[in-house]
């Protein structure tokens, strides 16, 4: 067993996960303030709904009915006449005006009094005929994404940036496999048709009710006459119609005759109370059970809702985000005569675009609207057969895309906190809506899957390449503990720590800032849409040409090859021309390992016979800044910690290899130039103490994504795009600079069909980029085949062939010399 006892410094990392829009609940239960006579407020307004003489009376918590009659001086439930009804927060009775006024407004315990009405739905949109025979069909692909052809509302939600328009139905839709899994989203709603067979078993009624069983919360039975909730549940989760078609859906059937403010209420406190007991049952999310939960509420309606809004407060608190509809009258939500429940700060208020990404004229707009999803002419299911689809539209339809957007992210992080607000912020895309009315948000929902944003291995941004454990807390949060414990085990094995016993006392000589980096606190973005500069990346324009395109264009791979399980491969990788494939990347166990490897060893020093450059890989895993929080391999989040182990695998690649190591591969880079470019100059450092100790070193930095300008003098070359044949043909998005020479720029694109290989090659030289890798290998792992020779000579075929563009270590600072702070040390060891 391995112990290393690591001291710590004193650094903060802090990556908020709650919407900063909602109220917590004390902020809202002060709010309600009594009057000059000491009376609890009384909410009713003018409106031929209000139901005379029935009040929904609520307490503080904490106070008992039993406190409250004793107060009244009387038991209300034991008499007829008061129509008495106990729910969660208080009760729903018959009360007369002296009652009301003299006894039951001046108990202290008592919150605010609701006047109770029937509820006035508004218009949940417009509904059109199915006018095309739709027979999309579910194809899965290798690793992350499923891909179907479907409606142009999913094909908007998942694109890197603005598709041509208007956008047409039958295009693509890719999401992660499993994409909703273990999501429970409640849709408040008409019911819903649970024999569709697009639904499978995942749609239920709430408690488990049958179609002709009562509502618990209207007069009705629970079939969806109106097709409304079928039709939002459908863009939700419906396979082949569904944002996230592996979530669970409930209904929870409200909009319907015999409804009022009371009854939604007691629905969100059941809803509540469900959740908390899956949630109870299943804490860290086990197998999926339980992932987190969502309430979809494409409906708009009148009345004293002060009840509803406590319990919507309450379903923040616990973790569920709520989702509504903006509403169809073309208004200002302050002005209109349906604002709830969209003008609530417990809801992420969406408004509905239409193809051409305008805003829509029947959407309501102001300040609440935060969202922005399609919600013209969507195609989803019918309530009238088992395999009948419809078109709708309106907001209502809007609403359920950012819904299903929202199931995709609770579903890979285990967003248990009402989190996932946070998530849409992130992957959303910015500026893409024209004709946006006054107040709303130009934030138009995205998926994230083919952000330019994101790491190769994420599904979205801000994920990670697998699903994380149930977040149960409001933040994630590292902060100094002084003496921390790292048990041993894989990487840090007792053979592997000798060489991370020095590397603290590493030299810093040109990156001036780092000695105050171990006081640095790290904050990652928060949902604050206060602040109107910090919006979320637009996606650059795809331009039609880099001026002049790639010269010297050549091939460099990432030759991940087992060099004993495959000796034929590097036999002909060494044997092609060193012009055409100039560069090849040595992997060994994610990097040097501790110990010379064999096989490894006879490739690279014949590699270097034969005249190929052979460079190392070293993980930078996105220096530890990123939202996943990584730690070097001894626990430190410190970036001077991180800078050491970099540089000692830099160093053991050499010590192992010796003059076969032509250089580095620094994967997984952090694109982010940072706070005054601190992570770019970070970066620069590396790249300058690589060269200065290992000369003639050809370094690579890859993010496999698009990169600011900020990075084009980090290291030779940049990997600014390494994903699909169809995300490079479809979705590809360039940098927003062009580099003097093109070999900065290095493209992979796997799972190319041989016959594209030449016009991947030309497409890639028309973008600029120098280097490229071409290979009909897929996920999991496109790096651990060598395409056959037929393929590798048509690519050799379709570049120019080159060298790899090394620069000299840059010349030294002057003055001092800026030294490491000694924020970890190793106190005591033991390997046993």
């Amino acid at each position: 067993m391995l112990v290393r006892l690591i001291r710590l410094a004193a650094v903060t990392f802090i990556v908020l996960l709650q919407s900063s829009t909602a109220r917590n609940l004390q902020e809202y239960l002060e709010s309600h303030k009594r009057n000059s006579q000491n009376l609890a407020p009384l909410y009713r307004i003018e409106h031929p709904n209000v139901i005379p003489d029935k009040y929904t009376v609520v307490f503080w918590p904490g106070h008992t009915l039993e406190q409250h009659f004793q107060f009244v001086g009387k038991n209300l439930s034991d008499n007829a006449q008061y129509q008495f009804s106990e729910y969660r927060r208080g009760y729903l009775a018959n009360l007369d005006d002296e009652l009301l006024h003299s006894a039951i407004r001046p108990d202290p315990g008592v919150l605010f009094v609701s006047a109770e009405s029937t509820i006035e739905w508004a218009d949940p949109g417009h509904q059109q005929p199915d006018e095309e025979d739709w027979t999309a069909f579910l194809t899965k692909r290798e690793y992350i994404e499923e891909t179907i052809k479907t409606t142009c509302g999913l094909q908007m939600l998942a694109a890197a940036g603005k598709l041509p328009t208007p956008v047409k139905n039958n295009g693509d839709y890719s999401w992660f496999r499993t994409g909703g899994l273990g999501v429970q989203v409640y849709v408040f709603d008409s019911g819903i048709n649970l024999e569709h067979e697009l639904f499978g078993d995942r749609a239920v009624n709430f408690g488990g009710s049958g179609p002709d069983d009562k509502s618990p919360y209207c007069v009705e039975d629970m079939k969806d006459t109106r097709g409304h909730g079928t039709h939002v549940a459908g863009i939700i989760s419906a396979e082949k119609y569904g944002v996230a078609p592996y979530a669970s859906l409930i209904s929870v059937k409200v909009s319907c005759r015999g409804n009022s403010p009371n009854a939604i209420a007691r629905a969100v406190v059941d809803v509540v109370d469900d959740v908390t007991a899956k949630k109870n049952a299943d804490p860290n999310g086990l197998k999926y059970h339980y992932r987190g939960a969502i309430i979809n509420m494409s409906l708009g309606f009148q009345g004293n809702m002060e009840p509803v809004v406590l319990e919507l407060v309450y379903a923040n608190q616990y973790g569920i985000t709520i989702f509504a509809a903006a509403g169809n009258e073309g208004k200002d939500i302050n002005k209109s005569s349906h604002p709830y429940p969209c003008s609530i700060p417990e809801t992420e208020c969406v408004g509905a675009v239409d193809h051409n990404y305008k805003f829509m004229d029947i959407s309501n707009w102001g300040s609440h609207v935060q969202w922005l999803a399609p919600g013209n002419e969507i195609y989803s299911l019918s309530n009238e057969s088992p395999n009948g689809v419809v078109r709708k539209t309106g907001t209502s339809m809007a609403c359920p895309h950012a819904a299903g957007t929202a199931a995709l992210f609770v579903s890979w992080q285990g967003l248990i906190r009402n989190q996932a607000a946070n998530y849409l912020w992130w992957n959303s895309l910015s500026g893409l809506v024209t004709d946006v009315k006054s107040g709303v948000r130009n934030y138009m929902v995205n998926t994230g899957i083919h952000s330019p944003k994101k790491y190769p291995k994420e599904p979205f941004r801000w994920a990670r390449d697998h699903p994380y454990q149930n977040h149960a807390v409001d933040s994630l949060q590292t902060t100094d503990t002084n003496i921390a414990t790292v048990q041993g085990g894989d990487p840090m094995t007792c053979v592997a720590v000798e060489s991370y016993l020095t590397m603290y006392t590493t030299t810093l000589l040109d990156f001036p800032g780092i000695v105050t980096l171990a006081s640095v606190e790290t904050e990652m973005p928060t949902y604050d849409f206060s602040d109107e500069t910090s919006a979320p990346p637009t996606a650059a324009p795809t331009p039609t040409s880099v001026p002049g395109g790639a010269t010297d264009q050549q091939v460099a791979i990432a030759s991940y090859i087992n060099p004993l399980a495959d000796p034929g491969a590097w036999n002909r990788l060494l044997s092609y021309d060193n012009k055409k494939v100039s560069v090849l990347v040595a992997n060994i166990l994610n990097g040097p390992d501790s110990v010379v490897n064999p096989g490894w060893k006879a490739v690279i020093d014949k590699a270097i016979a034969n005249g190929k450059r052979v460079i190392g890989y070293v993980r930078t895993v996105y220096l530890g800044v990123s939202q996943q929080q990584f730690t070097t391999r001894l626990g430190s989040h410190d970036l001077v910690d991180w800078t050491s182990q970099i540089e000692s695998d830099v160093d053991k690649w050499y010590e192992l290899y010796g003059n076969g190591i032509g250089g580095i591969f620094f994967d997984e880079g952090w694109n982010d130039c940072g706070p005054n470019n601190i992570y770019a100059d970070l970066y620069k450092y590396i790249n300058s103490y690589t060269k200065r100790k290992h000369p003639n070193a050809f370094t690579v930095l890859n993010p496999g994504a698009t990169m600011p300008q900020c990075f084009e003098s980090t290291m030779d070359t940049l990997m600014t795009f390494e994903s699909s044949y169809e995300s490079y043909t479809r979705s590809y998005v360039p940098n927003d600079w062009i580099p003097k020479d093109a070999r900065k720029i290095w493209h992979i694109i796997y799972n190319v069909p041989q016959g594209e290989v030449a016009n991947v090659a030309n497409l890639a030289r028309q973008r600029g980029a120098g280097l490229v890798e071409i290979t009909g290998d897929v996920l999991p792992n496109p790096y651990d085949n060598l395409p056959n020779d037929a393929y590798m000579q048509t690519l050799m075929a379709a570049v120019e062939g080159g060298s790899a563009p090394v620069t000299d270590a840059p010349p030294l600072p002057s003055g001092p010399a800026v030294s490491t702070p000694g924020s970890l040390a190793v106190t005591a060891s033991d390997c046993s």
